[in-house]
């Protein structure tokens, strides 16, 4: 979990600030649909790594 916390703070426009004020659920719905669309765009890049 902490390396995937990791990985989140590395990607650009995710600031771990950002990631500190979802888990306190401080940001906004448009913020957070943001960031959902950013997971799910890094979510599909693993999967397609993992079909190599």
């Amino acid at each position: 979990m902490e390396r995937r916390l990791a990985e989140l703070d590395a990607v650009p426009g995710i600031p771990a600030q950002d990631a500190d004020a979802l888990s306190r659920m401080e940001l906004s719905w448009a913020e957070m649909e943001h960031l959902r669309a950013r997971l799910d765009a890094l979510m599909e890049r693993w999967l397609e790594a993992q079909e190599e």
